[in-house]
């Protein structure tokens, strides 16, 4: 189970981050499915931007400060709840 301090870290941080890749994902979609004139030719890219930004989320709100729980398990003064 994650710490109290732990999720009221992630909190803000995991809220920025959504609404950033929601927001971009929003404007990008329309390049990656070529819906628009000349897209075609961005649309790798509207991908890649796509797909970089939802990896980057994930490690934020997931895997890092999952992988702080684990490291700082055994340390003196660190609880969890």
């Amino acid at each position: 189970m994650l710490s109290s301090w732990l999720v009221v870290a992630i909190r803000p941080g995991a809220l920025w981050a959504i609404c950033t890749v929601g927001k971009s994902g929003a404007y990008l979609l329309p390049m990656a499915l070529k819906l628009g004139t000349g897209s075609e030719q961005y649309a790798p890219l509207a991908r890649a931007i796509i797909g970089g930004l939802t990896v980057s989320v994930i490690l934020t709100v997931f895997i890092v400060p999952a992988a702080y729980l684990i490291a700082y398990r055994g340390h003196a003064g660190f609880r969890t709840n």
